[in-house]
């Protein structure tokens, strides 16, 4: 008796449940997609246009998200370009695994950084 009597609570437990289909995991994977796209833009813009600065890392935590197993990591910097005074900025990269020691807060890492928007940066690691 209590076996059945368990069976309709986890079946009256799950009613409000629905199981994310196969067409919310395509759009989820197409949007993450799209802003992995616009990463690479950007990071492939400012290789060519943006000029050397350095960033010293206050904060730096996981998003979450990896690419190739490859983490996406926050970081929390201030940016100085030709010794100008420091920006603060949040920044969200993918970066190799073997690189996230070289990026630990109190460090300072060298930058490509906007010419005209110093709060767009590439981490060059």
């Amino acid at each position: 008796m209590g076996l059945f009597k368990d069976m309709k609570n986890l079946k009256d437990q799950t009613k409000g449940y629905k199981r994310p289909g196969l067409r919310d995991s395509i759009h989820a994977a197409s949007e993450a997609m799209t802003q992995l796209n616009e990463q690479q833009t950007q990071a492939n813009e400012l290789m060519t246009t943006g000029v050397d600065g350095q960033a010293t890392i206050t904060q730096i935590m996981h998003t979450g998200k990896t690419v190739n197993y490859m983490p996406e990591v926050a970081m929390d910097v201030q940016v100085s370009v030709g010794g100008s005074a420091p920006t603060a900025v949040k920044h969200t990269q993918v970066i190799s695994p073997t690189s996230i020691p070289q990026i630990q807060p109190g460090m300072t890492v060298p930058v490509k950084v906007g010419p005209q928007d110093h709060s767009k940066i590439f981490v060059m690691v």
